[in-house]
């Protein structure tokens, strides 16, 4: 026996496109291939299609990207090919009408029951009308056949087939006047408080149709001729701005196929105003004098709360000896600072629309204000200054003084010597103040002058002794300089130079004041220390000089002025050697004992001596063949550090400077001479 069938159509949105059923649908099914639409028509759609083959079947096929377009409110015929059919096959209709993603009931547009059986196609007529109040755009439409079932948009039938379209459904155009649109907002009881909003919704009585447009007018009347429009207001609802006063607004319709328009009736927003009395006013009053601050409120039950902002936001005040009446209409400040000018005064009213409301502020201006600001102390020494600066307010005059005396000046004065400046401002209604501030400007010292004792150019190794006409004078701090830099223990009026550079002298007195001499001029001619070369006994300078001088146990050995020298007895010897300035250096002493090669084992014996590290800050290393004594002296002889049977010495306690270190032998034969620099 052969099962009942049933054919339904549906309608709903979806992306135009996708082959693919939009999640928010259901998508049916069938469990048997049987009953197949294998044509369906509509307006411009004409599709053929085979279903299934065999027992193959889903019971289900998305057409959405086939598509055609409906107007609101007119009916379509349409056609659906069964094959093959049979008596109680019924076919379905429905189209998603309000775009929900469901086919309601109220959505299914069409049924058709069939009456006979048949082998072959069979086709079927009918018409849908899409209702006038349809949602414009893309709608879905689902056909679907069934067999002897009351089957719906979704489930699983036994036998059939459901296919989905596109239906791209417009409105009718307008035609003639508009119908009168009506503003559906509540009419507002009472006042709009000030700054508010309000909402406003309409709706339009020829509704369902292209070409109608809306545009909200506002008037602050309300009379015919008045209203404007509101740039951007062209939907049923609209949201007005905040409010200060009271207006009325109302909808116009337009058709745009003959232009013609009607106007709702309009809307009254009754305002509140923000000024619930006269504000309070800015004042100008003197240092030391009072100052009042009033507010007029228009209403009575109202309480108040005046607030300063000095600079920091409003805070609520106290009543206290600097202000009185906090929390009446009118605020008293006892005694005007000049800390006070440009303070803002309001009051907050409690009891009105908008509860609490701040007034307007109030601004106090200090009639004049006097005061001098520095950026560094007001004692220096003589050739320096100190910029003194007037703070007077707004649009004051202002005068400065000097011991009383009238003297020239701007904003500000640059004060070089001392005694008591004074500034006098006058103000707004002849208010005066004034202020004043000590300069006191010590003397500095005498400009040192130096004096050269000695020769200059001078010979490295020797030194140059600097005066001062200082001398000994006392109440001063002395401090020497080479190259600007500090000669650390320098602290007397003279000094003992053994260096080439510059040297200066500051003298400092008590009050802190300085005077530096200019910058004197040393050389310091410095020659090579002879190094000397010993060969079958015989000594030779390495270096060649203007002159030379031969000494033995540290007498000159007369006549002996030659490069080179040879021993003829035993004893120590070394080399003076000069240049063309006269500066000498001498090399270091040789014990010879003859006959014998002492000579040469001297000579190896300081071959093999060293010192390090240099410059060295705490202890220097001897390195030597031999046991050795050590003699550290300063630049000018004095000795500084004598040590015995050593290889590391302790020279943390020198300060730092150059040294001569000589290094002798068991025999106390000098075996070496090293410059050492202590950091």
């Amino acid at each position: 026996m052969k099962k009942l069938f049933t054919v339904a159509i549906a309608i709903a949105s979806f992306c135009i496109g996708s082959n693919k059923a939009i999640a928010q649908y259901c998508t049916p099914a069938a469990l048997n291939c049987d009953e197949t639409i294998n044509n369906f028509t509509l307006n411009t759609i004409n599709n053929s299609s085979v279903f299934c083959t065999g027992a193959t079947n889903t019971g289900y096929t998305n057409f959405t990207s086939i598509s055609t377009t409906l107007m609101a409110g007119n009916s379509y015929p349409f056609s659906i090919t069964i094959g093959p059919s049979y008596a109680g096959d019924t076919v379905y209709v429905w189209v998603d009408l309000n775009h929900n993603n469901v086919f309601d009931a109220s959505e299914m547009l069409s049924k058709i029951a069939f009456r006979a059986n048949s082998a072959h196609d069979t086709t079927y007529s009918s018409s849908i009308t899409i209702p006038a109040t349809a949602t414009a755009g893309n709608t879905r439409l689902r056909a679907r056949v069934g067999y002897f079932q009351n089957i719906g948009a979704c489930g699983t039938a036994n036998y059939g087939e459901a296919e989905d379209y596109t239906l791209n459904i417009i409105l009718p155009p307008c035609n003639g006047t508009p119908g009168v649109p009506t503003i559906t907002t509540p009419a507002i009881s009472g006042h709009l408080c000030n700054n508010a909003t309000q909402t406003l919704t309409a709706v339009d009585n020829v509704n369902f149709a292209n070409g109608i447009y809306y545009q909200w007018q506002v008037s602050t009347s309300g009379t015919p001729g008045t209203f404007t429009n509101v740039a951007g207001a062209t939907s049923l609802t609209y949201t007005t701005p905040p409010l200060a006063t009271s207006v009325y607004y109302r909808l116009q319709d337009s058709c745009s196929n003959t232009q013609l328009t009607n106007v709702s009736t309009a809307f009254s927003i009754p305002v509140s105003p923000s000024v619930i009395g006269v504000q309070p006013a800015s004042v100008t009053a003197c240092i030391g004098n009072t100052a009042t601050i009033s507010f007029t409120p228009n209403s009575n039950g109202l309480t108040y709360q005046w607030q300063v902002d000095s600079g920091s936001g409003f805070t609520n005040l106290a009543n206290s000896t600097a202000y009185i009446g906090v929390n009446t209409t009118t605020l008293t400040i006892n005694t005007v600072s000049a800390a006070m000018d440009g303070y803002n005064y309001r009051v907050v009213v409690t009891g009105g629309c908008q509860s609490p409301l701040p007034s307007s502020a109030a601004t106090l201006t200090v009639g004049a204000i006097a005061d001098i600001t520095v950026t560094r102390p007001t004692t220096f020494c003589s050739g320096d200054s100190v910029i003194l600066t007037a703070v007077t307010g707004t649009n004051n005059a202002f005068q400065w003084y000097l011991n009383g005396g009238l003297i020239a000046g701007n904003q500000t004065y640059i004060a070089r010597t001392g005694g008591t400046y004074s500034l006098l401002v006058v103000g707004t209604g002849g208010c005066t103040a004034s202020a004043s501030v000590n300069v006191t400007v010590n003397p500095s010292p005498a400009t040192p002058v130096v004096t050269v004792n000695g020769a200059n150019p001078f010979c490295w190794g020797n030194t140059v002794s600097l005066t001062s006409n200082y001398g000994v004078l006392t109440g001063y701090n002395y401090q020497w300089y080479l190259n600007n830099a500090n000669i650390i223990g320098a602290t007397n009026s003279f000094y003992v130079a053994p260096d080439s550079g510059n040297y200066t002298l500051s003298a400092t007195g008590t009050d802190g004041c300085i005077s530096t001499s200019s910058p004197v001029h040393l050389t310091a001619i410095i020659i090579p220390v002879p190094t000397l070369d010993v060969n079958s006994g015989t000594f030779c300078s390495v270096t060649s000089y203007a002159h030379y001088q031969w000494y033995m146990n540290g007498s000159v050995i007369t006549g002996d002025t030659a490069r080179c020298f040879t021993p003829t007895v035993s004893g120590t010897y070394y080399l003076g050697a000069s240049d063309t300035t006269g500066c000498t250096r001498y090399s270091i002493s040789y014990a010879v004992t003859l006959p014998s090669t002492g000579v040469a084992n001297i000579a190896a014996q300081a071959a093999q001596v060293s010192l390090y590290p240099n410059p060295a800050t705490a202890v220097i290393n001897i390195k030597s063949a031999v046991d050795v004594s050590t003699m550290i002296t300063t630049i000018d002889g004095r000795t500084v550090l004598q040590s015995a049977h050593v290889k590391t010495i302790d020279i943390s306690s020198l300060a730092t400077g150059m040294y001569l270190v000589r290094i002798y032998n068991a025999d106390n034969v000098l075996l070496k001479v090293e410059k050492l620099v202590k950091e």
